[in-house]
């Protein structure tokens, strides 16, 4: 029984690769928000999607802040929509960014996450941050979430900053999974 039990996962694993290689558009930016917790925090410049001359949409954040940045935190929680609400679904993460980006190796999961979005980013070093953080022309690609086992559906990833223990910003980025 555990044997055709691993070898259905293999199969899922599998037709899961070749579903997302096969299409551009398994997943999809949808929207973005950002919203300032606190106004004294910073000036949000820009905060959109644009859309690239494949049909695909970029994500755009920059964020100008109005005071060095010594201690940031960041905070990832992902929802699922179900019956027309967002639910909690599977992640809720917090990394002290200042820590992190010393030696972004030894965080496994936000490092690969880190991976993925550093050509996109000037968010490259620890602090302190005295200068605009930038994340421009970020597409998310199907290929490069092909080991994310998530379900058809809606959903919105929640990133908090923290400075100083206190939220400062929210960012949510709305995404589908058609298939």
């Amino acid at each position: 029984m555990f044997a055709l039990s691993a070898f259905s996962w293999i199969l899922f694993i599998a037709s899961f690769h070749l579903v997302l290689a096969k299409s551009p558009y398994a997943i999809g930016l949808t929207q973005v928000t950002c919203e300032l917790s606190d106004n004294n925090f910073a000036i949000i410049k820009r905060c959109n999607l644009t859309k690239t001359a494949d049909g695909l949409r970029a994500l755009n954040i920059h964020i100008h802040p109005l005071q060095s940045l010594d201690h940031v935190s960041l905070k990832l929680s992902l929802f699922r929509k179900t019956n027309k609400n967002y639910n909690p679904f599977f992640v809720e993460s917090t990394v002290d960014v200042c820590d992190f980006l010393q030696d972004y190796k030894q965080n496994i999961p936000w490092g690969m996450i880190y991976e993925k979005i550093a050509k996109y980013t000037n968010i490259n070093h620890s602090c302190p941050y005295n200068h605009d953080l930038i994340i421009e022309k970020l597409i998310i690609s199907p290929r490069g979430l092909k080991m994310v086992p998530i379900p058809k559906g809606e959903y919105i990833v929640n990133l908090k900053i923290i400075s100083d223990k206190v939220q400062k910003l929210i960012s949510q980025i709305f995404f589908k999974r058609y298939f």
